[in-house]
């Protein structure tokens, strides 16, 4: 039993929404979520479908994506023969940057973009380019806000990012790109329309 609420703590959720997440990731994308996945050997990720997808949120202003993670969901992913995505959300960022993002292999996004035949009409898929050396990545709300400010109207807020610890890892990407998830999921709309 806890005591008196003097400070209104009580009311605030001490933890992301996850199950939602997962919940919402799949409603967007008509996958199905995976019950139990992540804790029970032949369910690795939390939404499958047309792609694999691991989800990820937070209730703080940033969250580190790490090499592993990344390895694991590349790993899972040809082991269920789809594509690798890790869908992200930071339940803290404020309009007009949008909360969910999603981190793919660049050569994905290249195999959709080749498959759109005219970009038109949709953002311009330019993207600007960093690389790290580190085992993980900060993705902060104010990076997020960032990349959205920084982008030109009519352009996808989108970073790739090579992880220099991943290259020459078979079967594991070392280049990533991290992009709003409607941004995403508008790309593979018209990939799909055009095959």
């Amino acid at each position: 039993m806890s005591g008196p609420d003097y400070w209104g703590d009580n009311d605030k959720p001490k933890k992301a929404d996850w199950k939602k997440h997962e919940r919402d990731v799949a409603n967007r994308t008509g996958d199905r979520r995976v019950r139990g996945s992540g804790n029970q050997p032949g369910k690795p990720m939390d939404v499958s479908g047309r792609r694999g997808r691991e989800c990820k949120a937070t209730l703080q202003r940033s969250m580190s994506v790490t090499i592993k993670w990344l390895a694991n969901l590349a790993e899972q992913a040809v082991s269920m023969n789809v594509r690798p995505v890790l869908e992200l959300r930071l339940e803290l960022i404020e309009a007009p940057t949008p909360a969910d993002w999603v981190l793919v292999p660049a050569q994905d996004i290249d195999d959709l973009l080749e498959a759109v035949a005219e970009p038109e009409p949709g953002p311009s898929w330019d993207r600007e380019r960093e690389t790290t050396p580190h085992a993980s990545l900060g993705i902060s709300v104010e990076r997020l806000e960032g990349l959205v400010e920084q982008a030109e109207k009519g352009q996808s807020p989108t970073l790739e990012i090579r992880f220099t610890q991943l290259m020459g890892r078979p079967g594991v990407p070392a280049d990533w790109v991290l992009m709003p998830a409607a941004d995403y999921d508008l790309l593979e709309e018209l990939a799909c329309e055009t095959r």
